[in-house]
């Protein structure tokens, strides 16, 4: 099974710790004492027909009250020599790594503490320390499952119940290309196995860790077969960690089931990929769902969890990794329909809307009239000229975004593109003034509703074309909504720009006889409060030069003509209004004494 472990960093490096009885080679010795001359000596003899190389044999030094290793020597020549021994009581471990040949302490014991002593005084030499080793016991069995690669061989491992109850490693073996294994030079007593293929290990018999393994009981030179295990396996369930999804794209969350592990364990999850200079790459995001990156396209996923080792002698952990996916495909944009606003008539803008597309998408626009790409119009705005009268507005949004496929969407049809204007008000804007609204060019055919407003609020009943002011608008800016409506069309709203406030006028009246050498007096009426006024007379229509103050006295040259006079009201933020008197009789001469 080709899993995702075959390619993992140094980091998934699994650590062993040293065993509890000190197994390892070369040890260094402890510091000496002045002049120590202490000697211990003796034969090593092996199970008939074997053969042993130089110094396969490790003969281990202990105090006789402490297991911590202090000295070592090689057997060479059947025989061995422990020097510069300090006075004092040892006891003595031969130690056969690689052969099957089972470990003993001197002398014929299985424990540390049942080790026969041997005590050096005055530095005198032991001699005669002889031991016989023996082939063990041996277990065998088949291991399936698991993954098997060339850098990293399967292995299984025997723990022994030592004289202090706990487990200690006793002897490993390679598991064979076939699935077989024999572990041999074990001393009887009472073990455990581990089955490991480099990363995950399985317990004897079918469980997750030492604490709950089961015991195989051995005898000097038993012969145990059929101990098997099955890596993929624990009491039933699989092992191995499986993506949701073998075939990935970028920007699709994938979710691993990480498998079997034992209750509690806290695990690690690595996403990994190969990036495109053929370098392994990845994250450890400590989720068990991951946003596939950019960066792992066309490459192949796969996860490793990482979880804690449970041995009984060392600490460490396990990995355990899925397949490999497919290799990445390119992302798919997430695309909605884009949409227009504004209103569909000439001179107006057109604003597109891509809607909520991926994270990081870039847009470009293309505009059309009813179906025709609109030359230039590649921006996300579109300002509807006279050429587009009549059509149908759409726009086709183009996303992109690096590892993604390319997608394009189009809106759906505007309405016709219809011609409007901006409506005018005509008229005095004066208290009980007529006002006309007046539309402007708008599409021919179009009906026409009217909405008069007072500072920008609705008058109520005021829907017509014309509008007469009265006393609650003086004061006010004056606006009117048109509304045009046509079949295939839009229907458009367009407000006239306010007026200036309105003005209240009255008509103003001549006080005074229209006789030669009388004085007129112009009487302007309730207007609007802080107007500044102007006044100009007339005699039968014609302006009267210089006669512009509020009165007038009549002379020769009117006489036989009718006076008026004009009013002009004006106050900043207003309208300006002027109003003209009726006018008076015809002017008589003055009566003769």
């Amino acid at each position: 099974m080709a899993r995702s472990l075959s390619k993992l960093r140094s980091r998934a490096v699994i650590t062993t710790a040293a065993l509890v009885v000190g197994i390892g080679i070369g040890a260094v010795p402890t510091a000496a004492v002045a002049a120590p001359s202490g000697l211990i000596t003796g034969s090593v003899t092996y199970p008939a027909g074997m053969s042993f190389a130089e110094g396969e044999t490790i003969v281990r030094l202990f105090p006789a009250d402490d297991e911590s290793q202090i000295s070592s020597t090689r057997v060479r020549g059947g025989a061995y020599s422990l020097t510069g021994l300090s006075d004092g009581d040892y006891r003595i471990l031969f130690d056969s790594w690689r052969y099957p040949v089972a470990d003993q302490w001197w002398q014929d014991a299985d424990h540390f503490a049942d080790a026969d002593i041997i005590t050096i005084a005055d530095g005198a030499p032991r001699s005669g320390i002889d031991v016989t080793l023996s082939t063990g016991a041996t277990i065998t069995g088949t291991v399936s499952g698991g993954d098997s690669q060339e850098l990293i061989k399967r292995m299984v491992r025997a723990y022994r119940v030592g004289g202090d109850g706990d487990f200690h490693l006793e002897n490993d073996a390679y598991i064979d290309d076939d699935g077989s294994y024999t572990l041999s030079g074990l001393r009887a007593g009472e073990y455990t196995l581990a089955f490991s293929d480099g990363w995950w290990d399985e317990w004897w018999d079918d469980q997750f860790s030492v604490a709950t393994a089961a015991r195989i009981t051995l005898a000097d030179d038993e012969v145990r077969t059929g101990i098997d295990a099955d890596l993929d396996d624990v009491g039933g369930e699989y092992t191995w960690p499986t993506l949701d999804d073998m075939t990935p794209r970028v920007g699709q969350t994938l979710t691993v089931a990480p498998g079997a592990w034992p209750t509690g364990t806290p695990l690690t999850f690595y996403w990994d990929w190969w990036d495109e200079d053929g370098e392994y790459d990845g994250i450890s995001n400590g989720s068990p769902t991951f946003t596939v990156p950019a960066a792992a396209l066309g490459s192949q996923m796969a996860v490793t969890v990482e979880g804690g080792r449970s041995e009984p002698d060392g600490d460490g952990f396990v990995s355990k990794g899925t397949d490999y996916t497919a290799e990445v495909a390119p992302g798919i944009l997430t695309s909605p329909t884009p949409t227009i606003s504004g209103n569909a008539a000439v001179g107006r803008v057109l604003t597109a809307d891509p809607g909520k597309w991926t994270s990081g998408t870039a847009f470009t626009y293309q505009w059309y009239a009813d179906g025709a790409a609109i030359a230039g119009a590649t921006k996300s705005t579109l300002t509807l000229g006279s050429a587009q009268k009549g059509a149908r507005i759409t726009v086709k949004v183009t996303g992109k975004k690096t590892a993604y496929t390319t997608t394009s969407k189009t809106s759906e049809q505007s309405a016709k593109v219809a011609t409007m204007a901006t409506p005018t008000i005509s008229g005095k804007l004066a208290y009980k003034s007529t006002l006309t609204a007046k539309p402007g060019t708008w599409t021919s055919g179009t009906t026409f509703t009217y909405q008069w407003r007072a500072d920008g609020v609705k008058i109520a009943g005021a829907t017509d074309s014309t509008f007469q002011p009265l006393l609650a608008q003086t004061g006010k800016q004056i606006s009117v909504t048109v509304t045009g409506t046509k079949s295939g069309y839009e229907t458009l709203t367009k407000t006239s720009a306010p007026s200036a406030k309105l003005t209240l006028a009255r008509t103003p009246t001549i006080n005074g006889s229209p006789v030669v050498g009388k004085t007129l007096v112009a009487s302007r009426g309730t207007w609007t409060p802080g107007m500044t006024f102007s006044y100009q007379w007339y005699a039968s229509g014609k302006a009267i030069a210089k006669a512009t103050k509020s009165s007038f006295t009549l002379t020769d040259s009117q006489k036989g003509k009718t006076l008026t006079v004009k009013v002009t009201g004006k106050r900043a933020g207003y309208a300006t209004v002027a109003k003209t008197s009726a006018p008076t009789g015809r002017v008589t001469a003055r009566a003769s004494r």
